[in-house]
This record gives C-alpha cells, sequence and structure tokens, in this order.
C-alpha cells in the first residue's frame, strides 16, 4: 500500500466522519491554468488545490453517475517498489485489470488523491514531478483508447512553510477524507448521482493499511466504497 508523508504521520488510523455540505468557503484568490497536455488543461487554484480538467467541457447528464478513484496503491504503483515516486516515470499499473476495467466504464472517470509531499506552486520541484507522471498517465490511458474527455483529477497538496495567502484552511478542506474536492468537482458536473456512484480506495482501515482516509471520503460523500483489489478484478 502506498501512502504520502503527512498519512504516515497521522497517529490515528480512523478519521471521524464529517458532513458533505461544507460551509468554508475560500477567499478570492488567482487560479492558474495552462496546457498539460492535447487533452487536458491544468488549473492551480491558489496554492491549495492541483485540478487537472479536459480541455473542452463535455456535454455530461445532470445527475451524472461517476466512478472515481484514489491515485497511489489503487491505480498505480511505484516501479522501484519504494514507497514514494522517486520521479515522474517511477511508475506502474496497480495491475493487469486497471486499462481494461477503465476502457470498459461509460462513466466520467475523476481521480482524488493527497498529495503530502507535493507544494502547489508551478516553480516547485515536486509539482513539476508530479504534474509530469500525470502528463504521461494521460497519455499511456489516450495511446490504449480512453475517452479522455470524461476524465477529471483532482489533487491536494501540501501547505507551503511559506504560504501567506488567504485560504490557509482550505488545504486541510481539501485533503481526504474531508469533501472540498468533491464539492469542486461538483462545480465542473453540476450534480453526481451517489447513490449508483463509487469511490476506489486503498485506505480502507484494513489490517496493514496506513488509514481508512478513503473509506471515510465514500462516506462523507455518499458515495458507494470498494478497495481495488475488489474492482480491478
Amino acid at each position: 500500500m502506498k501512502q504520502d508523508v503527512l498519512s504516515m504521520i497521522t497517529k490515528s488510523k480512523s478519521v471521524a466522519p464529517l458532513k458533505v455540505n461544507s460551509k468554508v468557503v475560500p477567499q478570492l484568490s488567482k487560479d492558474l491554468t495552462t496546457s498539460l497536455s492535447q487533452t487536458h488543461r491544468i488549473t492551480l487554484v491558489d496554492e491549495y488545490l492541483i485540478k487537472i480538467h479536459p480541455s473542452k467541457k463535455p456535454a455530461v447528464d445532470k445527475a451524472a453517475q461517476i466512478t472515481a478513484f484514489d491515485l497511489d496503491g489503487t491505480l498505480i504503483d511505484t516501479k522501484s517498489g519504494s514507497k514514494f515516486s522517486r520521479g515522474p516515470t517511477d511508475w506502474k499499473w496497480f495491475n493487469d485489470k486497471v486499462v481494461p476495467k477503465l476502457l470498459e466504464l461509460q462513466t466520467p472517470i475523476v481521480i482524488f488523491t493527497n498529495q503530502g509531499a507535493v507544494v502547489g506552486q508551478k516553480t516547485a520541484k515536486s509539482y513539476v514531478n508530479f504534474t509530469s507522471k500525470i502528463k504521461l498517465i494521460l497519455q499511456e490511458l489516450e495511446k490504449k483508447g480512453l475517452d479522455m474527455g470524461n476524465l477529471w483529477i483532482f489533487a491536494s497538496p501540501k501547505k507551503s512553510a511559506k504560504y501567506q495567502g488567504p485560504n490557509a484552511h482550505m488545504f486541510e478542506e481539501m485533503r481526504k477524507p474531508r469533501t472540498g474536492m468533491f464539492n469542486q468537482l461538483l462545480k465542473e458536473l453540476d450534480s453526481v448521482d451517489r447513490s449508483v456512484s463509487v469511490f476506489v480506495g486503498d485506505a480502507a482501515g484494513r489490517k496493514g493499511d496506513f488509514s481508512d482516509s478513503d473509506k471515510q471520503f465514500a462516506e462523507n460523500c455518499g458515495l458507494q466504497f470498494q478497495t481495488p483489489e475488489e474492482f480491478f478484478t
């Protein structure tokens, strides 16, 4: 199982459920949007959210069924076998079922990932490494024939020690199991049919898991939950 730096130092395995409808409202900040690939653009919201979204907004049903995933330890593992990625190319698919399963899906695909070792600054080495890795993943999925117009990625970076912006509280709000990233998705899709949507993640509170944050995130968002071992079979 893979985990980010902040998750490893968390003392408790269990996180209390939280309400989905958060009252936390970010203050105005300048969002930075740039091109990531031929199919996707990347928006850095202040420094507290990395949003990777289709270049062209697709037509999606008002109450869309989604299939959502964690990233590390769920869709991918490190190629090196290290707990943490050593660079943009240090990744491989979780197993040989991942890509075929993604290709079978007829729903929008969303990735929600905590990235506690990444700083949300476009010049930071950790940011460049992370976004470069995402670009490689997107390119591989495009080669395999995935509908790239229905794929979103939301990443929660860490707060830099030098951060002096107005939205310090938003870093924690974006971090799973809180629902900040899911609430950002609702701005893209308008509505999600939670009763038939699923979130797949490896932090399920099982023996050996570093946390149950993925399971709690699904519960807080009102989504069904599965582990990668259950989904990718």
